[in-house]
């Protein structure tokens, strides 16, 4: 099975993911825990995009 990132999905989880490996919030509630509920959402919605 062969994944297929969006050139812009993954710059924007590059930055995202370097923005808040600088920042020290670990919380549940905190914005490494969203960005992370984001990215799986936004994953979920490309694979069904896309037939394999």
């Amino acid at each position: 099975m062969e994944i297929h990132f969006s050139t812009t999905l993954l710059k924007y989880f590059l930055r995202e993911w370097t923005y808040l490996h600088s920042s020290m919030d670990l919380s549940p509630s905190g914005a490494k825990s969203k960005f992370l509920k984001d990215l799986v959402l936004i994953l979920e919605f490309d694979f069904q995009m896309k037939p394999f």
